[in-house]
């Protein structure tokens, strides 16, 4: 970005100086952390405003997409530099080991595939599936289990271990680790399964529509959960217990300079470190931070100031969600960092 707002800021935060330029970028969940991939090399920094990278890593020539950073492996998409036909995906260890590359028929062909994400402590990977043949041979899912059924695949880097759980119930699910998932119901609600245990609690949803998990802290403490169109909720990880709510109906005057009066609609949540939650809405495109403690959006919608700009263009996007925005922690204190193909800018949380 060319603007001198944009350009003042990031120069007042002394962001590490490879940041600069066409940079794909990924912040790890919790520690701030940030990597950047440029120029077929991937370095990780301790800290946005670092002067220089703790490691750097070989990468494939060509287009290189950050898309997670968590427990310290990185995973990122590519496409192979012998065939440059197909798009791959690949997980990093911090000490440049390759723990996996997939598509990979070694593993299988349901899953992993361009879907799969790490679990949420890092140490693998999950993915949401629909039961058919195909996986139903792959996963050794039994026969009286009917094609549709929802099906959350995990795959664990010790051991190279896959496996799956299934139930005609089961609508998608968030893994804290490859044998602990949180999942929900397609009837609306939301269960903790354990291998070993089985199911440690669930919930069922007294409204119609279905929940969605947005986001879990890295510590697997926490759980935004959009219940319907009902509310956005913190739930506690260990036992489901709600922590905080955030009724979605008449929003109130707190909410009005927000969505310019319109009914509140969220989309997306990420939690901060702090305990608050990264709102995005359509409303009308809106991005705010809700402040469970006190009850109320913090800040206005942030996409109408000068330091978002370079967030628009995604946010308006119909399919817009917040994946692959980080926090990190500048000069001037917690701000977002927004990834863009030609340069990265921090903006400053309120």
């Amino acid at each position: 970005m060319t603007m001198p707002g944009l350009l003042l800021l990031a120069l007042l935060a002394a962001p590490p100086p490879a940041i600069g330029g066409a940079a794909s970028v990924a912040v790890e969940a919790g520690s701030g952390r940030v990597a950047i991939a440029r120029a077929s090399r991937i370095a990780v920094y301790e800290g946005f405003t670092a002067s220089a990278p703790t490691a750097t890593f070989d990468a494939p020539d060509g287009p290189l997409d950050l898309l997670e950073f968590r427990g310290g492996k990185l995973i990122y998409r590519f496409v192979m530099p012998e065939t440059k036909a197909e798009s791959f995906a690949c997980v990093l260890a911090e000490d440049g080991r390759e723990l996996v590359v997939f598509p990979n028929d070694g593993i299988g062909a349901a899953f992993p595939t361009a879907g799969a994400r790490l679990t949420v402590d890092g140490k693998g990977l999950y993915q949401n599936l629909t039961l058919e043949a195909g996986s139903r041979a792959e996963l050794g899912i039994p026969g009286d289990v009917p094609d549709g059924a929802g099906v959350i695949a995990t795959y664990r880097f010790a051991g190279e271990k896959v496996a799956a759980r299934f139930s005609e119930d089961f609508d998608a699910g968030r893994a804290l680790a490859a044998g602990d998932l949180l999942i929900t119901l397609r009837r609306g609600g939301l269960l903790r399964y354990r291998a070993g245990e089985g199911v440690t609690w669930r919930l069922d949803g007294d409204r119609p529509g279905p929940w969605r998990i947005l986001d879990v802290d890295p510590a697997g403490r926490v759980a935004v959960v959009l219940e319907g169109a009902a509310a956005l909720v913190g739930r506690a990880v260990a036992d489901g217990v709600e922590l905080w709510r955030l009724d979605l109906g008449a929003p109130g005057s707190a909410w009005d300079a927000v969505t310019s009066g319109r009914p509140l609609s969220v989309v997306d949540g990420r939690l901060l470190r702090d305990g608050r939650v990264l709102v995005l809405g359509r409303a009308r495109p809106f991005l705010t931070v809700w402040d469970p403690a006190r009850g109320v959006p913090v800040g206005g919608d942030l996409l109408q100031r000068e330091e978002y700009l370079p967030m628009r263009e995604r946010i308006l996007a119909e399919d817009a969600t917040l994946a692959g925005v980080g926090e990190v922690v500048t000069e001037r204190g917690p701000a977002l960092l927004l990834g863009a193909r030609h340069g990265v800018a921090p903006a400053p949380l309120p």
